[in-house]
């Protein structure tokens, strides 16, 4: 059913007016009983949001790099350029700290320089070691050789510190004593030495010119007496001095290996360092030749005595014995 008082057929509403835009400002005249004023009307503006200021751009070199920064993180970062900042600071306190650090290494190098000098000093130039000679032990003597003669051979380096002394040096010297074959040297610390001998043990005898030399193995002569020594295998030595030890060489070598009861009929070994020859003591003179099968050649040699007797037995080549 229709309401009462409502039409029909209702008209429709009529659509909101545009917003125009605004008109031009007018004038208007107020006429007051005193003055006329006069009125600027402005139309009506939307509100826009403020500008915010541009902000300014800093660039920095930072180790080599190129690195930008505003206004404000510039100045928070690196302080300002009136007042120091806390970084300025830091990098202050850095340089004083890689300062002190190079005056250290500087101070240790010239104390360590300072002790290496002064040990150097007392060890090889100072009084501390040097050598004393009334600090020697010499251990090895005899009645051919003494305490004080091998004393007097390395006095000459007395007050030298024992660090600079040279061991072969000193057993060299020691070693021109005759008696004396071999010498071991050594530091007894602090100032005095241990000197160890071994002496040349007497072997052979030798008849030369009027007088008894007394050899060894080597052939060199450690002392001479008059009477012949009885103990002592005589031997006559008739090469060069330069075959003389081989001379001695081979003597040894065939008296190691012929039988005793050859070796108590002989009473010269004679040799010049190519063969060796051997004088009895009954007289008869045996060849022997080198020391090569000198078993073979004295069971050789003790046969022909028995059964052939001769004033010379060559048995060099022991397998074709001859004699005359």
């Amino acid at each position: 059913m229709r309401r009462p008082g409502v039409p029909r057929n209702p008209k429709p509403k009529p659509e909101p007016a545009r917003k125009s835009r605004p008109e031009p400002k007018k004038n208007v005249r107020t006429r007051s009983s005193n003055t006329i004023r006069q009125t600027t009307e402005k139309p009506e503006q939307t509100e826009s949001p403020p500008r915010q200021p541009e902000k300014a751009v800093t660039r920095v070199d930072v180790g080599g790099w190129r690195r930008y920064f505003t206004q404000g993180r510039a100045t928070k970062t690196f302080g300002s350029r009136s007042q120091p900042n806390e970084l300025e600071g830091r990098r202050n306190e850095l340089r004083r700290a890689k300062s002190r650090a190079v005056w250290t290494r500087v101070l240790m190098a010239l104390s360590t320089l300072v002790v290496t000098a002064t040990l150097i000093w007392v060890v090889f130039f100072s009084p501390v070691f040097a050598f004393k000679t009334d600090h020697v032990s010499v251990n090895g003597t005899s009645e051919e050789v003494s305490a004080e003669e091998v004393i007097a051979h390395v006095r000459p380096w007395a007050g030298v510190p024992l660090p600079r002394l040279s061991m072969n040096q000193l057993a060299q010297r020691v070693e021109e004593i005759v008696i004396v074959h071999t010498a071991a040297v050594s530091r007894e610390w602090p100032n005095g030495l241990t000197i160890d001998l071994t002496l040349r043990t007497p072997e052979y005898t030798q008849y030369r010119d009027g007088i008894w030399e007394i050899l060894d193995l080597e052939g060199v002569e450690i002392s001479t007496q008059e009477d012949k020594p009885t103990e002592l295998a005589a031997i006559e030595l008739t090469g060069d001095d330069e075959l003389r030890a081989k001379a001695i060489d081979m003597i040894s070598a065939v008296r190691g290996e012929i039988d005793p009861g050859l070796a108590e009929q002989i009473d010269t070994y004679v040799s010049d360092g190519h063969a060796v020859e051997m004088r009895t003591v009954n007289g008869p003179l045996i060849k022997w030749g080198d020391s090569s099968q000198s078993a073979l050649k004295s069971q050789t040699v003790l046969v022909l005595l028995e059964q052939r007797p001769s004033h010379v037995y060559d048995v060099s080549t022991p397998t074709r014995p001859v004699t005359s």
